[in-house]
């Protein structure tokens, strides 16, 4: 766990959730789609394109989390422009350590799925 440093302090236990999804694009039973995948992504923006393309009418659902700790500060992940064909996703850095150059990417893993119909 990383937290922002102006909040740094003691803590209790933490409730974690997760997913596990293979890499790929699958078939859902009820006829969605969900596709893993994982990118490197640093201060810049950067396209990623899913392994298969959705319905252009059936833009995906997209979670994404930094799945690697190359850095000791804490970050966030942003994301835009989601298409039936990708999305764009950067690393961003707390306030305080923005204007620092982001020298390492981190990787990033990512699920997407299609609205169930």
């Amino acid at each position: 766990m990383q937290e922002w440093s102006n909040t740094d302090g003691p803590h209790t236990k933490e409730t974690v959730s997760f997913m596990v999804v293979e890499s790929g694009a699958h078939k859902l039973p009820d006829g969605s789609w969900v596709v893993a995948g994982k990118t490197d992504a640093g201060a810049k923006w950067k396209k990623v394109n899913f392994k298969r393309e959705y319905d252009r009418k059936d833009k995906p659902v997209v979670f994404s989390q930094i799945t690697t700790l190359e850095q000791d500060h804490t970050y966030t992940l942003r994301m835009r422009y989601v298409t039936s064909k990708g999305f764009q996703v950067m690393v961003q850095s707390e306030e305080k350590y923005r204007f620092r150059k982001m020298r390492e990417v981190e990787e990033v893993s990512y699920v997407a799925w299609s609205v169930s119909k």
